[in-house]
């Protein structure tokens, strides 16, 4: 396997202290409980109407939907708004371009909402306990798009990287919440109450002990992997011709 750098000055993988991961883990559980903060307001406010649902009896209410989509809306915009903000204060050397970002998150988390609506109508009116794992998917495509809108607006040469990690994170966040909702004993609400901390904590987590160990990697043997500078085979030799015959042009 063979590479080779694009750009004349040399752009190294970012780098991450085992402080700084501490820390963006307890930012990402703080931003995602903003969001469950709405989830839980939400709840106590419209209990005449909820109650039916989170307690298993299924009774459904025809103005649930829309209280459903409110909180949907609130609650994922909240945690991934609140949770980049946070990602930002503690590593502002990195994260310089906040309010882009933010904009960035607001769009697509705004857009993903309406392409969920559909969703959130049909299975209401097929089976209401369902919504729960409707709004799961969204909590998790919310936290997958927003990370990733983060990530590559710092910097886009890492983009591979991004989408390692933030997959990585995700995953390990599924595992966590399925091992709660099979240990509550078919209590909803407390899954879902934590869902958007264990997410956002996951994210916070996973994407810094990811930088950790690829930056030991890079530092170990010499190679970007996962940079897009980086190619790989018959784009190696391309480029290594390319750069022969350039620098023969130069000294003619």
């Amino acid at each position: 396997m063979q590479t080779n750098e694009t750009n004349t000055q040399t752009i190294e993988p970012p780098t991450m202290r085992l402080a700084t991961v501490v820390f963006r883990t307890l930012a990402g559980i703080l931003g995602g409980a903003f969001g469950s903060a709405m989830i839980f307001l939400v709840i106590i406010l419209t209990q005449s109407l909820t109650t039916g649902i989170f307690d298993g009896t299924g009774t459904f209410n025809p103005v649930y939907i829309f209280i459903i989509l409110a909180m949907a809306f609130l609650c994922t915009q909240i945690a991934a708004i609140a949770s980049a903000s946070l990602f930002a204060y503690i590593e502002n050397y990195k994260y310089t371009r906040l309010t882009s970002t933010l904009v960035q998150i607001f769009l697509i988390n705004l857009l993903m909402f309406i392409v969920m609506i559909p969703a959130y109508i049909v299975v209401s009116q097929l089976n209401s306990e369902a919504l729960i794992y409707v709004g799961a998917t969204h909590v998790v495509f919310s936290a997958i798009a927003s990370t990733l809108i983060m990530e590559i607006m710092t910097e886009y040469r890492y983009a591979i990287l991004s989408v390692y990690t933030t997959i990585a994170s995700v995953m390990i966040a599924i595992l966590v919440i399925l091992f709660l909702q099979f240990s509550a004993n078919e209590v909803i609400i407390l899954p879902l109450l934590a869902m958007l901390p264990i997410v956002w904590g996951c994210v916070g987590l996973v994407i810094g002990v990811g930088e950790m160990i690829y930056a030991w990697i890079y530092e170990t043997y010499g190679v970007d992997y996962l940079s897009l500078d980086t190619n790989y085979g018959a784009e190696y030799s391309e480029k290594v011709e390319e750069d022969e015959l350039d620098a023969d042009l130069g000294d003619d």
